[in-house]
This record gives C-alpha cells, structure tokens and sequence, in this order.
C-alpha cells in the first residue's frame, strides 16, 4: 500500500501546482516558453517544502510537455538537492498561459543533479516538417496560437519552401498577437513569394493593429496589384475602408469605399 501511494502522488502533485498559492515567486521568474528543451524546477502548492524537477520539450500533438523526473529540496544554503533519484513512472504536465512561471536549471547544476544535458528519451522524438504543419493547423483550429505558432515555426526551419507555411506563420503570429514577429516574418518572405497576396494582408493587417495605417495602406496596395481574386481584393479593400472609418479619416475612408465599389 506505501508503495502504491508513493507512485500516485507524483501524479497528484503535477495537477496541483496551478492552485493559488505558490512557494516563493522569487525563485520562478521564467515563461514556459523559454524553457522548451531545458531541465527546470516548477513550485508546488503550498505548505509542500519540496518542489518539481523537470524536462520541457514540445509535441506536435500534445502541445508544451513538463516530464516529471524528482522531487528537490532548496538547501538552506539555496542549493537543490533530489529526494528520490529512482524515479520509473512517466507522468507529463502539459504547460500554456495559466501555468505557473518555472527556473530553468543551469548546467553547473544539471552536472550536481547528475541529469544528462537532456533526456535520452529525446533522441528518438524527431519530427520532420510535415509533422510540424500537422501540428500547427491542428492547433489553429483549436485556437491555441502559441502552439500553432511553434508548431508552424519548425516546420519553417525545416522545409520555407511548403505550400501556404510562410502564409500559415504569418497569420498564426498574428492571431497570437505577436505583430511585429509577423512583420519581420513577411519581409523576410516576400523577395521569394511576392506575388502572394495572403502575405500582404497579414502584414497590413498587423502594421494597423500596432497603429501605423498608412504604413498598411501601402502594404495593402501592394497586395491589390499581386491579387487576381475580385473576392480578396473586396476583403482587402473593406479592411483598409473599415479601419479609416474608425480613425475618422474621411480622405482615405473615400479612397478606399471607392475602390470597394470597384469590385
């Protein structure tokens, strides 16, 4: 019975970490996405005196994983020390916004903690680009942006050249909000896809909500010319004439109605 218990409360801790009381903020000061393919430590709730030790890495269906590996103890002296070192159970925590902040461990102390630099179990998850894609438009569809555009991001690295990849990161970074990453994306894109129209109004589409409109006017006139579809060119027009409207610029508000009726 002790040793059935011992093994479900890894597991019990994992779903309990996200309540709301924390051991000391001051020791957790890193966002689980700069954590991907590193050892951290995730807190615990309290009154627990120890907390988590773990190795983050990213699966195309799962999302951002924490694997459990230890328990650790902070030494009076500010040291981590593990409590087990046998652990043989595989218990993952899957991370996202509401996940508390963690501390990636360096490798001083990875060596103290006797850890590979990573787990051998990474070696066999290699994903090529086409898992990547999968991945993302998986997650796109579920509207979890962060992962979709992770997912999007390694299939990128991999193979630029993908039907619509260079389209999809761009409108999955701007849908997680991260405009000015979408900007430097579709720059870098357009010298080998400049007649994609769909990379135009993603740009436009983010210079306007980091409040540069007539920057996205001249990105959005661009597309106008590479567009060969009358129904895009509409949808184009009626994000230019839409956002004019609401910033009361009746002068380009005109501009682009007329080009609207055009179509």
């Amino acid at each position: 019975m002790q040793n059935k218990l011992y093994t479900l409360l890894p597991l019990f801790y994992l779903h309990s970490i996200l309540g709301q009381n924390k051991q000391p903020d001051a020791l957790f000061h890193t966002n689980y996405l700069n954590a991907i393919n590193h050892w951290v430590v995730l807190p615990q709730n309290l009154p627990s005196v120890s907390y988590l030790l773990g190795y983050v890495y990213a699966d195309p269906d799962q999302g951002f994983c924490f694997v459990f590996e230890d328990e650790l103890i902070l030494s009076p002296r500010g040291t981590w020390k593990r409590c087990h070192h046998d652990n043989t159970h595989i218990l993952r925590l899957l991370l996202d916004a509401k996940s508390p902040k963690l501390q990636l461990l360096d490798d001083q102390t990875i060596r103290k903690l006797n850890l590979d630099v990573h787990p051998l179990w990474l070696d066999v998850l290699e994903y090529d680009a086409a898992a990547w894609v999968a991945s993302g438009r998986r997650f796109m569809a579920r509207k979890q942006y962060v992962e979709a555009v992770y997912g999007f991001e390694q299939a990128f690295k991999q193979n630029a050249q993908i039907e619509s990849l260079a389209f999809e990161l761009a409108l999955a970074l701007n849908s997680a909000e991260r405009y000015p990453q979408c900007i430097s994306h579709v720059m870098g894109c357009i010298a080998r896809k400049a007649n994609d129209y769909r990379l135009y109004r993603e740009m436009g589409y983010a210079l306007v909500q980091m409040h540069q409109p007539q920057e996205a006017e001249k990105v959005y006139e661009q597309g106008l010319q590479v567009c060969a579809q009358n129904s895009q060119k509409r949808e184009m027009a009626l994000d230019m004439a839409q956002t004019f409207y609401r910033l009361r610029d009746q002068e380009r508000f005109e501009k682009w109605a007329n080009i609207l009726r055009g179509f």
